[in-house]
């Protein structure tokens, strides 16, 4: 048997069960309500101090500051400079609950940082801290270090974290940081643990582009030993040979197996720089009075690294490579490396000498010490700390041999040294046959 259901019926019979709606309460099938986006909010703290923004949303900060961001929620992050290559970070942590790191601008122009935090539970979900970093230090650079123990390296300084790396020829990278030192205005004191002494020497002070100081290099003759030795180190080197010409009064040592010697010459670039002339005569002259038979001359041509490689006419193997570098504006000549033989290493320095004036200088000295050089007309003094903790205070009479100009010789036999400066530099170093033979004193001008 067949039951029919009319239309109209049907329709009265859905419309029932719709408005039974089960249970009341406005009819219809309810929604399922979506979850509100996430808020991401950010804490900002420099050098461990809470910060805000400025008016247009940025922090400000110096170069090397620390900054620890941390969200209101897990994030992930993002950083981006304002020019690639101008803005590096220190000791940075980006952990999920915390962004930190130490800030430093490279350059001297002001920097912008953007940290984007992101949220782990939501990609759409993002928030920035820009930071605005100020122009880093103008020192802040690499430099050429020429050591009077024959070796050279790179010194990296940078002001702001207040941290440096000496990079030696080997490519030994010796990293800490440094301090003002409290009882010598203008000096800075290395941290190293290569230090072992009673007293620091290894300090510096600065100048415009250039570096003097004393630094526990490794000893070329003794493997594995460290011994804090003078410096001078520029990050401006003249390239122009043109510019070479002019008479250098050079001071120099020689170190080797049981030998520690000094060297005191005049020597002359000429010919817009392609002529290189030296006078090995026992007695110090210059060119215009040096025996022709021992008067030296080299051919000089471009090398490597900005140096100039001076080759003896007479004698091929007779060579070397200088450099002339400027040290508070002035130029200074400078060469350390191993001798042709490979056995000795050499340091000489030079500068076109002006004085005796009275100044005073501090540097190192290559028995481990720092202390001040001073000058006036007729004398030269020193007053220096040794490694040791102990004092070495000496005043010697200037005295008048007949020597070249800029150079003047102090004290006598068997304490007997030479001593020459220009406006930027203070050099003494112990005459051959002398209980002072190997030593060298130099200093930046005050």
């Amino acid at each position: 048997m067949r039951f029919w259901i009319s239309a109209a019926t049907l329709a009265a019979m859905l419309g029932g069960l719709t408005a039974c709606g089960g249970g009341g309460g406005g009819g219809g099938v309810p929604l399922i309500a979506s979850a509100p986006a996430p808020t991401m909010n950010l804490s900002v703290a420099v050098n461990g101090a809470a910060a805000a923004a400025d008016n247009s949303g940025q922090y400000a900060l110096k170069p090397g500051d620390t900054v620890e961001i941390t969200p209101s929620i897990g994030a992930e992050w993002a950083t981006a400079a304002s020019d690639a290559n101008t803005v590096t970070l220190r000791a940075a942590s980006n952990f999920s609950a915390k962004w930190s790191a130490q800030i430093v601008n490279n350059t001297t122009a002001q920097a912008t940082y953007t940290v984007t935090a992101k949220a782990t539970s939501s990609a759409t979900v993002t928030k920035d801290a820009v930071f605005k970093i100020a122009g880093g230090n103008s020192q802040n650079d690499s430099y050429r270090v020429w050591a009077t123990n024959g070796t050279q390296s790179q010194l990296a300084l940078n002001f702001d974290t207040k941290t440096y790396d000496m990079t030696d020829s080997a490519g030994v990278v010796s990293s800490d940081s440094f301090a003002a030192d409290p009882n010598e205005a203008g000096t800075y004191v290395f941290k190293s643990s290569k230090v072992v002494t009673t007293f620091n020497a290894a300090k510096f002070r600065v100048t415009s582009d250039a570096v003097v100081g004393a630094f526990p290099f490794t000893d070329p003759q003794v493997a594995t030993t460290f011994t804090v030795q003078p410096f001078i180190a520029s990050r401006r080197i003249l390239t122009a040979q043109a510019d070479l010409d002019g008479t250098y009064t050079r001071l120099g040592l020689t170190y080797g197996p049981s030998l520690r010697d000094s060297q005191i010459r005049i020597v002359q670039l000429s010919a817009g720089g392609t002529v290189f002339q030296q006078c090995s005569d026992v007695a110090i002259h210059d060119m215009a009075n040096c025996s022709a038979a021992n008067l030296m001359t080299y051919t000089v041509t471009s090398a490597a690294n900005n140096g100039w490689s001076y080759v003896n006419v007479a004698n091929p193997a007779d060579k070397a490579l200088l450099t002339v570098a400027y040290v508070g504006g002035q130029r200074v000549m400078l060469l350390a490396g191993p001798d042709p033989t490979g056995t000795q290493h050499v340091f000489r320095i030079g500068v076109i000498a002006t004085g005796p004036t009275a100044n005073t200088a501090r540097g190192g000295t290559t028995n481990g010490g720092w202390g001040a050089l001073s000058s006036d007309t007729v004398n030269v003094s020193w007053a220096v700390t040794k490694a040791d903790g102990t004092a070495d205070n000496q005043s010697l009479a200037l005295n008048n041999f007949l020597l070249p100009p800029g150079l003047q010789d102090a004290g006598l036999v068997p304490n007997a040294y030479f001593f020459m400066q220009n406006s930027a530099l203070s050099v003494a170093v112990g005459a051959r046959n002398n209980n002072g033979a190997g030593y060298m004193h130099f200093g930046l001008v005050n």
